[in-house]
């Protein structure tokens, strides 16, 4: 991983790969069976500050994964990050994340990944606004929506999707620095 900060410019980029992995949790036995494939991420970042006021991020990353004999599956995503200081303890900050139709061969899903095909991507989004109460203390409250392609069942945390399900969350934040 490397990453380079200048004033109001951010660039970063990481590669990792895991070698005799099994990400889809395949049964690794006798020979000719499958004995646990390679995984590997590269990701991009860059981000902005503009005036001191605002603060725009992006990131693009993509895996691949080997989860069985002759078959993988590839996941792309992109993300964009805002940070707004609306001028004293005022901040409002948005997100947007958009992960691609899962593609490759796999007849298996891996982690929380569908099986490849059409329709297996999604999108999500989050908006808060924030108040700095002192300088350890700060208080948010937000939303965030996620909705599933047709054949996607990613979750926002432990209620499960159905395929093409929508899900959203309320959240209260209150962040004390010790």
């Amino acid at each position: 991983a490397a990453h380079y900060s200048a004033g109001p410019l951010y660039l970063a980029g990481a590669y990792e790969r895991h070698n005799d992995y099994n990400p889809a949790a395949q049964s690794v036995g006798a020979a000719g069976n499958y004995q646990g494939g390679n995984d590997s991420n590269w990701t991009l970042a860059a981000g902005y500050k503009f005036a001191n006021v605002f603060d725009l991020k992006g990131l693009y990353s993509t895996s691949e994964y080997d989860v069985r004999i002759g078959q993988s599956s590839k996941v792309r995503g992109c993300a964009l990050y805002g940070h707004w200081s609306l001028g004293g303890p005022h901040t409002i900050h948005g997100q947007y994340g958009n992960l691609r139709d899962i593609k490759g061969n796999a007849t298996v899903a891996t982690g929380p990944w569908a099986v490849p095909g059409p329709d297996t991507g999604a999108n999500v989004w989050s908006l808060f606004y924030s108040y700095t109460m002192s300088k350890r203390t700060e208080v948010s409250v937000g939303i965030t929506r996620l909705n599933n392609d047709n054949n996607a069942t990613l979750s926002l945390g432990k209620a499960a999707s159905t395929a093409g399900g929508e899900q959203q969350s309320l959240g209260l934040v209150v962040k004390h620095r010790f």
